[in-house]
Formats: structure tokens, sequence, C-alpha cells
């Protein structure tokens, strides 16, 4: 039993010693190991194509990144700062408010102190007091 698996081994690494083939078949042999070469380099070695997909992906990917960062940024600087970044209407509206502001406040006051009981002058001394605000007041020393 020992021996016929012995032998058996031997014949199986004689037949496939290619070059036992190459010796009975050497153009044979040749063709058979290029198409292997060239099967074996198909299957391992992407084509030009799949490695330029590869590469566009990874382009994409870095630009989604980069995009989906700096829009966190921007989101965690809004929320540091405890204000909505507004918009440019938003920010016009705001400062026309903040010029209005004294005005409204003088022209209520006015309305208000005659109302109340005072006299004129009272009236022209709260309306001044209301529109005092230091930031406001172009008179005042920066």
């Amino acid at each position: 039993m020992n021996g016929a698996l012995r032998k058996a081994m031997g014949e199986i690494g004689h037949g496939i010693d290619p070059r036992a083939w190459a010796q009975v078949h050497p153009w044979l042999t040749l063709a058979a190991a290029s198409v292997a070469g060239f099967v074996t380099a198909a299957a391992v070695v992407p084509s030009e194509e799949d490695q330029l997909l590869k590469r566009l992906k990874k382009l994409e990917k870095s630009l989604d990144d980069s995009k989906y960062q700096k829009e966190a940024e921007r989101r965690k600087d809004a929320a540091t700062d405890g204000k909505k970044s507004r918009g440019t209407l938003g920010f016009i509206g705001s400062e026309i408010f903040k010029i209005v502001r004294p005005m409204v406040v003088s022209m209520l006051s006015a309305a208000i102190a005659p109302a109340v009981g005072g006299d004129e002058k009272d009236a022209a001394a709260a309306s001044a007091a209301a529109t005092a605000d230091p930031a406001y007041d172009e008179t005042a020393p920066s």
C-alpha cells in the first residue's frame, strides 16, 4: 500500500512538471504559459478605466468631505457665537432699526409725557433722557 502511494505521487509529479512538457512540445508550452500570464494579469491588475473610476470616487469623496466639514465648522461657529447667521436683508434691517430706534423712543416719550400730566419741559427732558444712549450719542467722547 505504501509503495503504491509513493509510485502514484511520483507519476503525478512527472505529469505536472512543465520542464518535461517543454522538451516534448516547446511551442505549445510557450503558448500555454503566455495565455496563463495574460489571464492572471487581467484578473489581478484592474483596467485603466477601473483605476480612473476608483480615483474619481476618491476625489468625489474628498470634495464631499471637505464640503461637509466646512458646513459643520460654519454651524459650530454660529453656535458658539450664539447668533444665527443673517442674510444681507437681515443685516440691513437691523441697521435701519438701530438708526430709527432713538427717533421712535423720542416720539413715544414726547407723546406719553403730556398725557401723564407733565408740562412740555418735562416731556422734552424725558425725550432727551430716553435717547441718551451712549452708543448713539454723537457728542459723547469715544
